[in-house]
């Protein structure tokens, strides 16, 4: 059963928190109004970070090494980026 779940982490965990990491600085971005524009691309890293860390700690198979983990952040920032960007372009925002 532990081998089915690290086989799991390893194939779905990177792009989780890829997807993952958007959503939650939606959710902090929502919490506390007055946090700093600039202040939450700056966060994703660390949010992945932390992430990675809560999944080690409660599957004990950590998704990634922490400077891995930081960029999966930034790559969670990017895609947020497109997405608002291809809104623009299509006019729904």
């Amino acid at each position: 059963m532990e081998n089915m779940l690290a086989n799991l982490i390893d194939q779905i965990g990177q792009p989780a928190l890829v997807l993952a990491v958007p959503l939650v600085i939606a959710g902090i971005k929502k919490a506390i109004s007055t946090l700093p524009k600039w202040a939450l691309p700056a966060l994703a890293p660390l949010i992945a970070i932390l992430g990675d860390f809560v999944v080690g700690l409660v599957t004990g198979v950590s998704i990634a090494s922490p400077f891995v983990a930081a960029l999966l952040g930034l790559a969670g920032t990017g895609l947020r980026e497109v997405v608002d960007q291809l809104k623009k372009f299509y006019g729904k925002a």
